[in-house]
């Protein structure tokens, strides 16, 4: 890859910027998941063992969880820059090779500049996919209430 070149340099940045996203994305998508299953389980126990206090306590803590993951929605920053990720990924590698598109002697650096920014403007129609539907996150239904 020449060093000097600004499209390199936008896909080095990218890379690192979706590679870190996706990592901090599943970090935070893990520990709620986990401290909701957790917090899940104790609800049962602490009703019966502890008091009314601490089993109300646990049960709410699960519903914030499951609404502040609905709210940032981990998950979807998580698989979406994963995605991102890989396929610039791909494309920096046929790069190199010298593969796929950038087989043809007349490939240049403009052809990967089109290719990253179709990846990029990709990954922002996906999130505006899911920002358009309804959070399906239902706090009653997370204890077992009846959503009316």
């Amino acid at each position: 890859m020449e060093p000097n070149s600004s499209t390199v340099s936008r896909l080095e940045d990218e890379l690192a910027y979706y590679s870190t996203k996706s990592q901090v994305s599943r970090q935070r998508y893990y520990a709620i998941k986990s401290i909701q299953i957790v917090a899940s389980a104790a609800v049962s126990v602490s009703a019966l063992t502890v008091n009314a206090v601490v089993a109300a306590f646990l049960g709410a803590l699960v519903v914030i969880l499951e609404g502040y993951q609905g709210l940032f929605r981990f998950h979807d920053q998580w698989m979406i820059a994963r995605t991102t990720c890989n396929s610039l990924k791909r494309e920096k590698f046929l790069w190199l090779a010298k593969a796929g598109p950038y087989a043809l002697p007349s490939a240049d650096p403009v052809l990967l500049a089109e290719r990253i920014e179709a990846i990029l403007s990709d990954e922002h129609g996906r999130w505006a996919d899911i920002e358009r539907k309804p959070h399906t996150t239902s706090t009653a239904s997370v204890v077992g209430g009846n959503a009316r």
